[in-house]
């Protein structure tokens, strides 16, 4: 067994470790559970026990870890249930003009910037948003994409994603007939002739066919 002491400063990951131990911490589980100097043991990807710190400790194997909070929170993962992992890219972005209300923001910010997204700026995209949201406790994402460019096979795109940091997600990709009306933003690939909300439609159908069985 090893200790490895965490801090905001050094933060370090144990995703790639079998089993470990994060402890000495104030145990919460949302539903009135509070335990006083407590731990939880994680192993293969699953939490297989709670309970006071020094037997948890106890029970640890050799090369497992034990990450020492030194007296802070442990909770579930957190929720995220409108999430928008697209426009990760738009941090920092001016808008293509005034924005005196909801629909230029659209038409000046959103519209462009999904309609020009492509499938590896769409995977960067969703691997960056999902990683903030683990920095930030949340383990589970709900998200509506859009990607007017690159619309069959988005949604696999963005199940790689979630598999590959261990996480969780309710995906769908976003229904719109914006890209037939010929908006004076439109400059990606969509814009030539695609089918449009039948498309879309195909996306999220075919999607939930092939995962309607997924954990």
């Amino acid at each position: 067994m090893s200790t490895a002491t965490f801090s905001a400063e050094d933060e370090r990951s144990v995703v790639s470790v079998r089993g470990f131990a994060i402890g000495n911490g104030v145990v919460a589980d949302g539903c009135g559970l509070f335990l006083d100097r407590g731990a939880v043991l994680v192993r293969d990807g699953r939490i297989v026990e709670v309970g006071d710190v020094v037997s948890i400790r106890s029970r640890l194997l050799e090369g497992e870890e034990f990450c020492d909070v030194g007296g802070r929170l442990i909770l579930p993962g957190f929720v995220n249930p409108h999430h928008h992992l697209y426009s990760f890219f738009a941090v920092g972005l001016a808008p293509l003009g005034a924005t005196p209300d909801f629909a230029a923001i659209l038409e000046r910010l959103w519209w462009p910037l999904d309609d020009v997204l492509d499938a590896p700026t769409l995977r960067l995209s969703a691997l960056l948003g999902l990683c903030d949201a683990l920095r930030h406790g949340v383990t589970t994402v709900f998200d509506h994409s859009a990607s007017m460019s690159c619309v069959r096979g988005s949604l696999d795109i963005l199940a790689d994603a979630f598999r590959s940091l261990g996480m969780k997600g309710l995906i769908c990709y976003e229904m719109s007939d914006r890209v037939n009306a010929r908006k004076p933003y439109g400059t990606g690939a969509a814009h030539a002739g695609a089918p449009g909300t039948r498309e879309h439609a195909d996306e999220n159908l075919d999607f939930w066919r092939r995962h309607r069985d997924d954990p």
